[in-house]
């Protein structure tokens, strides 16, 4: 039911992004986060212990992933490639 409530909250913010800046875009992705991926990781299933995993740590936290996935859909560009480079 929580997830439920968070995403539909989101989806609601969906509607604005046209009118949104990026700061705001983070913000809201950044309050999804903090309420979707704690719930998540609990969720998950515990990983084989053959399957190896990687023991760097990421630079970019989902946030921010999340941003820029979303500015590139609102940025009307054909391929993420272009939009990331100019």
């Amino acid at each position: 039911m929580k997830e439920y409530k968070l995403l539909q909250k989101y989806l609601s913010y969906l509607k604005r992004l046209p009118d949104m800046n990026v700061t705001q875009i983070f913000c809201d992705a950044d309050d999804f986060c903090q309420g979707f991926i704690p719930d998540w990781e609990q969720r998950q299933l515990e990983p084989d212990e053959k399957t190896k995993t990687r023991a760097r740590a990421r630079s970019v936290c989902e946030s921010e992933i999340i941003t820029l996935v979303v500015c590139y859909h609102l940025s009307g560009y054909r391929t993420f490639k272009w939009f990331y480079q100019r």
